[in-house]
């Protein structure tokens, strides 16, 4: 059998639902605070240095063709007084949330929130 992604065998897709990722990664990995040792969910400072299009190409880029990221990062108030996280990106952006929405459990109670983001970079406008 040929090897693929990580060892896993050729055309495997990691595709978890919304209630799986928070209720058994993301569960686990928030109670230990260590890392998930998971290959498809990577540990990385999102609002650090590294602008999203080195993020995407130094985690697949192209090759991972439908397939999406996902990242567990830890979320920073903008300062002691102030309880809006921290969204702006060292390398000169921001990111946006385009929309939010409710993960529930299998009871039907939410467990978590999803949100889908977009990166801005106002000083790239017309390149």
């Amino acid at each position: 059998m040929e090897v693929g992604y990580y060892g896993m065998p050729l055309g495997f897709r990691f595709h978890p639902t919304d209630q799986e990722l928070v209720s058994s990664y993301l569960r686990d990995r928030a109670l230990s605070g260590k890392p998930l040792g998971k290959p498809f969910i990577q540990e990385f400072n999102l609002f650090g240095q590294t602008p999203p299009w080195v993020v995407w190409e130094q985690f697949g880029g192209n090759s991972l063709l439908d397939q999406d990221l996902f990242f567990f990062y830890e979320l920073r108030s903008r300062s002691d007084s102030d309880s809006r996280s921290k969204r702006q990106i060292e390398a000169g952006g921001t990111w946006s949330e385009t929309s939010s929405d409710k993960v529930l459990g299998l009871d039907g109670i939410p467990i978590g929130d999803k949100g889908h983001f977009r990166s801005f970079f106002p000083d790239l406008k017309g390149i």
